[in-house]
């Protein structure tokens, strides 16, 4: 599912057979998506998105370091999955910024060894 962004944030209605509201639609139609691309509109395709991620994760798996920015892109069980791996104990956070700030931490730590 793409999302798709508006260049009027407060535009509510239907486009090219998308609902909008606040300037926000969602559409898996990959005629609609190339249509709201070639006119300016912002789409956000979670599969590219997602593909991203993956990427990012292989790179920085790689190196054994992980960047703030990095981390943010990963979902919340991607976080918890990695701090496990890692052997980081994130009991005691309850937000994914205390896990990622954990993560950094203890990465942290283990190059200054």
């Amino acid at each position: 599912m793409a999302k798709i962004i508006c260049p009027n944030k407060e535009y509510t209605g239907i486009s090219a057979s998308v609902s909008f509201c606040n300037g926000k639609g969602e559409t898996e139609d990959p005629r609609l998506i190339k249509w709201f691309k070639d006119r300016g509109y912002t789409v956000i395709d979670n599969e590219e998105v997602a593909v991203e991620v993956a990427d990012i994760a292989e790179e920085t798996e790689e190196k054994g370091t992980y960047l703030k920015k990095e981390l943010e892109a990963m979902s919340a069980p991607d976080i918890d999955e990695l701090a496990a791996k890692e052997g980081v104990d994130i009991s005691n956070c309850k937000k994914k910024n205390e896990k990622i700030e954990k993560i950094l931490e203890y990465q942290k730590g283990k190059e200054e060894k």
